[in-house]
């Protein structure tokens, strides 16, 4: 309704702030990550899907940039998804998964890559908790309240805790390790999508708190990537940090809630190190890391990302030069 009175009064110091941002863009580049999904519910696709409507009305170019899409389940999702996708003008998508899905609805992407994988990491993030004498791995862990809340959050049933806990203290008694526990997404309520309240909570279920860091300041992402950057494996639901790891060839163990972790995984030839959080299990894990530190894959793996990432980021680039490409097309360059 904004974008409909904005066309008919050309009233350009609209009172609607979105609609004024969207009326003073040359382009709208839509970075809604993987919530343009059934997953999110209807409320985060007919979201989406408003803000298509409203920069075509203001004819603006629109680009879904270096998503995870669908998938769209039920004939109203469907329905209404295809046709917003219909309306952007590019649509560049981050791996192989979503393009073929999309393919089958009749709808053309790109595929690049996400662009965390360009990201710097700062050189000026160190956790000083870890101590100097350390001689075992630091393997970092992220603690994700999404997951936390899928498995019955604060419920004294709660199997991801029970197993992320018991995770902990076994790779702490057979491998010697330290925990980094990283947490990505902190919120400003208690237990409202904050990694860092479900991490305080794991952690007192620990037999071996000594030899947990849980990271707990304020870091910039180049930081975050930093810090991710000094362990020796990382095992994460957040995808982002799995990607920070990946970039900096430190193998990862990816715990999927949507296929976005099984298709970045399989571009960097890492589909054996993804588990389903709805079968996740202490012994899944363990075997994973077991593969990863004994039987010397690390090495392994660590070349073959060493080859991949190189491609990996001329795809993120890519992403770039076609937003480039479109400008011109529109007449904005």
């Amino acid at each position: 309704l904004g974008a409909i009175y904005l066309r008919l009064t050309k009233n350009h110091s609209s009172r609607i702030p979105i609609i004024k941002c969207l009326n003073d863009a040359d382009i709208i580049i839509d970075v809604s990550g993987d919530t343009f999904s059934s997953d999110y519910g209807k409320a985060s696709i007919f979201s989406i899907g408003a803000r298509i409507i409203s920069a075509k009305m203001l004819r603006k170019p629109v680009v879904l940039y270096c998503q995870s899409i669908g998938p769209f389940r039920g004939l109203i999702d469907r329905l209404f998804a295809k046709l917003f996708l219909k309306l952007v003008d590019l649509i560049i998508v981050r791996e192989f998964i979503t393009a073929n899905y999309l393919r089958r609805l009749g709808v053309h992407a790109y595929v690049c890559a996400d662009p965390a994988f360009l990201l710097e990491p700062s050189p000026n993030a160190i956790v000083s908790q870890i101590p100097s004498s350390h001689k075992g791995p630091v393997i970092g862990i992220n603690l994700s309240q999404y997951i936390d809340s899928l498995c019955g959050g604060d419920n004294p049933a709660n199997k991801y805790r029970m197993i992320m806990s018991q995770l902990i203290d076994a790779l702490i008694e057979r491998y010697k390790a330290h925990i980094l526990i990283i947490p990505e997404v902190k919120g400003q309520k208690p237990n409202s999508y904050d990694d860092y309240y479900v991490s305080r909570r794991i952690v007192d279920l620990l037999k071996h708190k000594e030899h947990v860091t849980i990271v707990a300041g304020d870091y910039s992402p180049s930081e975050l990537k930093a810090i991710v950057g000094q362990c020796d494996i990382l095992i994460s639901p957040r995808f982002h940090l799995v990607i920070f790891a990946l970039s900096q060839c430190v193998p990862a163990i990816a715990i999927a809630y949507s296929h976005k972790a099984y298709g970045i995984m399989d571009m960097l030839g890492q589909s054996e190190y993804v588990l389903s959080y709805e079968d996740l299990s202490l012994e899944q894990l363990m075997e994973k890391v077991e593969k990863l530190w004994v039987d010397k894959a690390c090495a392994k793996v660590r070349q073959e990302l060493k080859i991949r990432t190189n491609e990996i980021r001329k795809r993120a680039l890519n992403a770039g030069r076609l937003v480039r490409l479109l400008l011109k097309q529109k007449g904005k360059l």
